[in-house]
């Protein structure tokens, strides 16, 4: 296949990147003014007290580093506040607009990832996917941090494919200043970052080895000291070690609630007990410590299968083909939405998903090149790890969908060289992977797509 010349791929991103942009805002004027739920509220009011006050600190619950400070700092700089105190005011619309630009800016991020795994013409098709994929342009009139953070992780991952090959210093730097940013934005940023600090070393040749640990540290150190000032602060005002938040634990109790009737599904009610008492504590690190507390006794509790219930119940949660408009949809952020603009939304969201999968993982048993078939499964295994100890749902792998999509557009366009590019060892993994997939994942979605289906919310509307 012959690649397009660099003025034509930068004239056709730039025009998938222009029509994207133009979706995202004509899907975001169209459901103006959404309704806000969950994180969302508390990005907003962190956001607006920096605006009006320049102070991280969210009033309703007296929280000064419940969760990462990029996202709401980027987004204090789109309010114009009104009035003073708790009766402060601001308008959503320019914050969307901001939120339309970073999905914008994801698109070519994902362009950029997808150039440096393999080349043009998988950067423009990777592109349009972005471009298009519902659940990316939902998300641009959504105020979590997931998109910000999805942008940065994928620019990152650019810079680490590039520094495979260049072993450039200042490219060490420039991405572990990224790194850190998005890890400002979500914790998992600095997890990430060190398992392509592994994979340096790992694709590295032999003698290239040293050079690439030296590399790894660096990047890692620049992140850190990106993280540092914040951490100062939240020692200094909270007077305790805390290097980015202090949700860690109310996440993990949430996502260790596994005594209800089925330990597969969360058990709505003990959750919403323990969050109410949680809340009712006064302290931000008082209610740490409890929900720490409760966290280890429910773990010990579940011992001896608790990782393998966890490791089963984080699978279903991650890679199920839901979609938090779905959650907009089922708690009546939109109103009352008709049938029909449900069944579509479900329809194109689902099938748009099932297609990077469907592609993507046996891209990735195919892709071409030193370590290209190690760095997701490193990224992927991780993300699944750690959520394993934590909470779990479909937002959390919304991240590592631009990388999923790169290697996606890469067998969308070599279909005929994809078996015989995959070892033996290869194909049966992906044959696996997807049976799980097919078999377990999207099964367990099927109650909530029916219901949404049928009433237009989940089984649980209000389940988190």
């Amino acid at each position: 296949m012959t690649e397009p010349s660099a003025l034509r791929t930068g004239l056709v991103l730039a025009g998938i990147a222009l029509l994207g942009g133009g979706l995202r805002l004509a899907v975001t004027e169209a459901v103006m003014p959404p309704g806000l739920v969950g994180d969302e509220l508390y990005y907003l009011g962190t956001a607006t007290q920096l605006a009006a006050e320049g102070e991280h600190y969210y009033p309703p619950y007296g929280t000064r580093a419940a969760w990462p400070p990029a996202y709401p700092w980027l987004l204090s700089w789109s309010l114009t506040p009104q009035g003073s105190g708790r009766d402060v005011q601001v308008e959503l619309e320019p914050a969307l607009q901001l939120q339309v630009a970073i999905g914008t800016l994801l698109i070519l991020a994902t362009a950029a990832l997808a150039l440096a795994l393999f080349g043009r013409s998988e950067a423009l098709v990777a592109a349009a996917l972005a471009a298009v994929y519902p659940t990316f342009v939902a998300y641009s009139h959504f105020l979590w941090s997931e998109a910000f953070f999805a942008a940065l992780l994928t620019g990152a991952l650019a810079g680490v494919v590039w520094g495979q090959r260049r072993e450039s210093a200042w490219g060490a730097v420039a991405t572990g200043l990224v790194f850190g940013i998005s890890a400002l934005t979500r914790e998992v940023g600095l997890v990430l970052a060190s398992v392509c600090a592994v994979w340096w070393v790992l694709t590295a040749a032999p003698a290239a080895r040293r050079g690439a640990a030296v590399r790894g540290a660096l990047m890692l150190a620049v992140a850190c000291l990106v993280i540092l000032p914040w951490t100062l602060r939240n020692y200094s005002v909270l007077e305790r070690f805390v290097p980015v938040s202090t949700a860690g634990w109310l996440n993990a109790r949430s996502g260790n609630t596994l005594s209800g009737g089925s330990w597969l599904r969360a058990d709505l009610p003990t959750i919403r007990v323990f969050r109410n008492t949680f809340w009712d504590i006064p302290g931000e690190m008082e209610r740490s410590d409890f929900a720490r507390d409760q966290t280890l006794a429910l773990i010990r509790s579940e011992q001896p299968l608790w990782i393998l219930k966890k490791l089963v119940r984080t699978t279903a949660l991650l890679f199920a083909p839901d979609s938090f408009v779905f959650k907009k949809i089922s708690r009546g952020a939109y109103g009352d939405v008709p049938p029909r603009i449900v069944h579509w939304v479900v329809t194109l969201t689902v099938a748009a998903y099932l297609l990077v999968v469907l592609a993507g993982v046996p891209g990735v048993a195919a892709a071409p090149g030193p370590g290209r078939r190690t760095l997701p499964c490193l990224l992927v295994g991780a993300t699944l790890a750690l959520h394993v100890g934590l909470n779990a749902s479909s937002r959390y792998r919304l991240p590592l969908m631009p990388l999923l999509m790169a290697y996606a557009a890469w067998a969308l366009l070599h279909r005929q060289r994809l078996l015989e590019s995959m070892s033996r060892r290869s194909r049966l993994a992906a044959i696996g992977v997807l049976a799980i997939f097919l078999g377990f994942c999207l099964p367990y979605f099927v109650p909530d797509a029916i219901s949404l289906w049928t009433r237009g919310t989940y089984v649980d509307p209000d389940r988190p």
